[in-house]
C-alpha cells in the first residue's frame, strides 16, 4: 500500500486515515468499490471503471455525488505524489458511520494506490487451473465488498494450487471470485451474461474480439466442461490468463490454445490505447 490516499475529501498518509469501527462497511458490508490499474503512469479503462462504480453505489443504495473529472484529478494527483507509475487503484465508498447501525447517514468515499501484483508468467505460459464452488452473488451487477464465500476458500484454492475459485450455480457456469469465465467451444468464443458482474477487462475483449472471432454472450452448463476446447479467464490485474484445469478435468490438450493466446497477443495491442 502507498503512504499517500485519498480519504474524506483529502489526502492524507494512510497512517492517519480513520475509519470510525460503526461504518456500515464494517457492521453490515454495506459498500462497493472499484479497481483498475496503471499503464506507463495512466489509468485504464478509467471511464468504464468509474462508471461501473456509479452503477454500483446506485444498485446498493449508497449515495455519491463526485464528478469523473474530479476523481481522475484526485487519482493522478496520488500518482504523483506517491512517486509510482505502475500502480493498482481501488476506491471504495461505504456506507459511512451508523448510529443504529441500518440508516446510511453520511457516505464515506476513498481511494488507495497499492503496488501491482502480477500473477506469475508461467501461469500464462503453462496455463492455470480453477475449482469449482457453488454460488451465486446478490446484486450481481454491483461491485460490493462481500467476498465471505471468496476468502473462505483461499486456502483450498491454494492447497489445490489453483489460480481462481469458479462459481457454479444450478448447474451454470457464472464467473470466477474475482474474473470473468471464457470458454472456447469449436471456433466461438462463449461467456456468461446472467447473474454476474461485468468486468471492465471482460467488455474490452469483447469489443476488440468482434469482427476476428466468433463470439457469444450466453448461458454455459458445468456439464459441458469436458466439450470445451479452450478456456481462459480475464480481470484488470490479471489481463487473460488461460485455463487449463477445471477441477480435475483437463480442458483440450492441456495447454494454453491458440485462440486464447491470438486475444492475449489482441489485448496486448490495444491495452495502451
Amino acid at each position: 500500500m502507498h503512504p499517500f490516499c485519498f480519504f474524506d475529501n483529502k489526502i492524507i498518509q494512510i497512517s492517519r486515515v480513520g475509519l470510525k469501527v460503526n461504518d456500515l462497511g464494517v457492521l453490515r458490508a454495506v459498500a462497493v468499490f472499484e479497481f483498475l490499474r496503471t499503464y506507463n503512469g495512466k489509468p485504464f479503462l478509467f471511464h468504464e471503471h468509474f462508471q461501473r462504480f456509479i452503477n454500483s453505489a446506485k444498485l446498493a443504495g449508497i449515495p455519491f455525488s463526485k464528478k469523473e473529472k474530479e476523481v481522475f484529478k484526485i487519482v493522478l494527483k496520488l500518482i504523483k505524489i506517491n512517486k509510482h507509475k505502475n500502480v493498482s487503484i481501488r476506491f471504495v465508498l461505504t456506507g459511512g458511520p451508523s448510529k443504529r447501525g441500518l440508516e446510511i447517514e453520511k457516505p464515506i468515499f476513498y481511494i488507495l494506490l497499492e503496488k501491482y501484483s502480477p500473477l506469475s508468467p508461467i501461469v500464462y505460459k503453462k496455463g492455470g487451473r480453477l475449482i469449482t464452488v457453488e454460488y451465486i452473488r446478490q446484486l450481481s451487477r454491483a461491485k460490493t465488498t462481500n467476498y465471505l464465500i471468496a476468502v473462505k476458500n483461499q486456502k483450498i484454492k491454494n492447497q489445490r494450487g489453483a489460480v481462481e475459485i469458479l462459481y457454479t450455480y444450478k448447474g451454470k457456469i457464472l464467473e470466477a471470485s474475482t474474473s470473468n469465465f471464457f470458454a472456447v467451444l469449436g471456433d466461438t468464443i462463449i461467456t456468461p451474461k446472467e447473474n454476474i458482474l461485468f468486468g471492465t477487462t471482460r467488455n474490452f475483449i469483447i469489443k476488440i474480439a468482434k469482427g476476428k472471432f466468433k463470439i457469444k454472450e450466453k448461458d454455459i452448463y458445468a456439464k459441458d466442461i469436458k466439450k470445451f476446447n479452450e478456456t481462459f479467464i480475464s480481470a484488470t490485474n490479471k489481463e487473460i490468463v488461460p485455463i487449463v484445469k477445471i477441477d480435475n478435468i483437463q480442458i483440450g490438450n492441456g495447454k494454453p490454445g491458440a485462440i486464447t493466446k491470438q486475444l492475449i497477443e489482441l489485448f496486448n495491442q490495444n491495452k495502451t490505447v
